[in-house]
C-alpha cells in the first residue's frame, strides 16, 4: 500500500544545494533553479499571468462594437475610449473603406451621419456612426461618401478597386460647446498656476 505521507513534492528539490552551490553562494539563481527552489511561487505566477491574459482577451472582446449589414454593405463603427478604439482598429483590415471624423483641433468626433451613394445618386447606406471610426466593405466601384454633423455636410468621391482601402477623413469646425469647455479648462489651468 502506498502512503501519500512519504511522497513529498519537495523530494526532488532536496538535491538543489548539491547541484548549484556556487551559484547560490553568489546569491544568484538561474530561472530554472528559481523554478525548482520556489515551485509554489512559479505556479502562482503562471496562474496570475494566465488569468491576466484571459481577462485581457475577454475585455477586448467585450469592447468590440457590433458589426452590421445594410444591403450589400457590411460596416462597423465606434472608437469611444482606448479599448474600443484598439478593438475596432484590430479589424480595420477586413474593410475597404475607412472613415474618420474629427474636429479641426484633431479631437475625434462621434455621431456623424454617414451616407454612401453610387454615382447615380442612389443611396446605398445611411447610418449614424457610433464613434469617430467607421469602416465599411463595399463592392468595387465609385462612390460618394457624405458625412453630416451638426447641420454641416462634407462629401468625398472614392474608388474601391480591391487593391488598398479608400480613406476618408471628415474635419469639422470646433463646436461652440467645445469652445466653452476649452475656455473652462484654460481658466482652471491658469488658476492652478497662480
Amino acid at each position: 500500500m502506498h502512503s501519500f505521507q512519504t511522497t513529498r513534492p519537495t523530494q526532488a528539490y532536496e538535491y538543489l544545494p548539491k547541484i548549484v552551490p556556487t551559484v547560490q553562494a553568489q546569491g544568484k539563481l538561474s530561472l530554472a533553479e528559481y523554478f525548482l527552489k520556489y515551485p509554489y511561487r512559479t505556479y502562482m505566477g503562471a496562474f496570475a499571468v494566465t488569468i491576466a491574459l484571459v481577462a485581457g482577451s475577454a475585455m477586448a472582446q467585450s469592447q468590440m462594437p457590433e458589426a452590421h449589414q445594410q444591403g450589400d454593405i457590411a460596416y462597423i463603427s465606434g472608437g469611444i475610449g482606448a479599448d474600443e478604439t484598439a478593438a475596432i482598429e484590430s479589424v480595420k483590415g477586413n474593410y475597404n473603406l475607412n472613415v474618420t471624423s474629427a474636429d479641426r483641433t484633431g479631437h475625434f468626433r462621434g455621431d456623424t451621419e454617414i451616407v454612401i451613394s453610387d454615382m447615380k445618386r442612389n443611396v446605398l447606406l445611411d447610418v449614424t456612426s457610433q464613434g469617430p471610426l467607421f469602416y465599411a466593405q463595399l463592392p468595387n466601384g465609385r462612390y460618394v461618401v457624405e458625412g453630416i454633423s451638426e447641420d454641416q455636410s462634407r462629401k468625398q468621391t472614392i474608388r474601391i478597386n480591391g487593391t488598398k482601402p479608400a480613406r476618408v477623413h471628415f474635419s469639422w469646425p470646433v463646436s461652440s460647446g467645445d469652445f466653452s469647455e476649452d475656455a473652462n479648462l484654460r481658466r482652471d489651468v491658469n488658476l492652478s498656476h497662480d
